[in-house]
């Protein structure tokens, strides 16, 4: 997919390898922006890695991947989180985020929100949100 910019669900180092190799194997030229899905709500029914292993995955894209750039992190936070003020789950992505960047020396972005709250996730600090259209 020439067209491509960023995949927004790499929930394990698992499937950040597997995106690497298929990546370069297609042969393109230019770095695949990635960002880590993390399940910041703990609820089973959502997707993303479980925090305590965002380093891992993180280290193993910055390191190992060489055809990824991290460029940050995403959440879809749960329905409870988004009727509070601050949301628990925007808290804990930049939390997870500022951690990263002082670890890391990076300079990652946040993807979070959606129609009912992304004036809220970009309050705190989201680069980027899902809207419908």
């Amino acid at each position: 997919i020439p067209n491509l910019w960023a995949v927004e669900t790499i929930d394990s180092e698992a499937k950040a390898r597997r995106l690497n190799d298929a990546w370069e194997g297609a042969g393109h030229s230019r770095g695949l922006n990635v960002f880590i899905q993390v399940n910041t709500s703990d609820e089973e029914s959502k997707g993303g890695v479980e925090q305590h292993d965002v380093d891992a995955v993180a280290r193993a894209i910055v390191e190992e991947c060489k055809g990824l750039r991290l460029l940050g992190l995403m959440t879809i936070g749960s329905i409870e989180g988004s009727q509070q003020r601050p949301n628990p789950d925007f808290l804990r992505l930049r939390q997870l985020r500022d951690d990263l960047n002082a670890k890391l020396g990076l300079s990652l972005e946040l993807s979070m929100g959606m129609s009912d709250d992304f004036e809220h996730a970009l309050e705190l600090g989201a680069t980027n949100s899902r809207l419908p259209m």
